[in-house]
């Protein structure tokens, strides 16, 4: 279980991070969904701000004609564009939240897409990062504290310590 009260000076043994993999791939999913959610939202404001600007010009258009604009029940792409704004506003603070609750357990967050994450812990007297990628069924990396993943080593090169603060 994700502890929010850890702090980015907690360490992490193997096993507790190979516990959190399940949380880790729940939350992970659920951010992917609401990215590509958000990805269709953000293509709906695109095109009804192109709408709006075609209604604008053919507003403009007919102001210069002296026509009357006809009257619609349709409210328009505004309010369509403010509902859509909306919902991705939300969609950004719901993968937020949940980006937040992973980072408070002392749990880095190094991408999104794909989703990596790193854990502190100690081999001995070194300080490292244990490494999993989304998608991974345990922890299966490692690196130093200032290398990237690029340079992961397998995990079965290593004596991860107990966790410790």
């Amino acid at each position: 279980m994700l502890d929010q009260n850890s702090s980015p000076d907690t360490y992490f043994t193997l096993e507790e991070a190979n516990a959190l993999v399940p949380e880790f791939q729940e939350a992970f999913e659920k951010i992917l969904q609401l990215r590509m959610h958000g990805r269709y939202v953000q293509r709906r404001i695109e095109a009804l701000e192109a709408r709006e600007a075609e209604m604008h010009s053919a507003t403009e258009a007919m102001a210069q004609a002296e026509q009357p604009w006809p009257l619609s029940e349709d409210p328009g792409p505004e309010l369509d564009e403010l509902i859509d704004r909306a919902m991705l506003d939300g969609l950004m603070d719901t993968m937020q939240e949940i980006g937040n609750r992973i980072e408070s357990a002392g749990i880095r967050i190094m991408e999104v897409e794909p989703p990596l994450v790193d854990l502190r812990a100690r081999s001995g007297d070194e300080e490292i990062f244990l490494c999993w990628e989304f998608g991974e069924p345990e922890v299966r990396w490692w690196h130093g504290i200032h290398e990237g993943v690029q340079d992961r080593r397998p995990i079965d090169e290593l004596d991860v310590a107990t966790r410790s603060e």
